[in-house]
């Protein structure tokens, strides 16, 4: 397989989970706003932990999928 092949599959791939991860966070934070008054501390901790988690995770991926559209420019 030819590099550039190779760099968009694999940003393909990337873009995949990045709409997953971005749909889980929407998630997390809909349901953080509707059970916000009725939910444990430990429930509301726990999902505020997980909205900052995927939101690093989501960078994290948004960085790599810039660095291989760059990538693509040199080929």
């Amino acid at each position: 397989m030819a590099k550039i092949d190779e760099i968009k599959e694999e940003l393909n791939y990337l873009k995949v989970w990045l709409g997953i991860i971005v749909i889980t966070t929407i998630g997390l934070i809909s349901w953080l706003i509707n059970n916000y008054a009725v939910s444990s501390n430990i429930k509301i901790i726990a999902d505020v932990i997980a909205i900052i988690v995927l939101t690093i995770t989501i960078l994290f991926i948004d960085k790599n999928i810039k660095n291989k559209i760059r990538a693509l420019r040199g080929l």
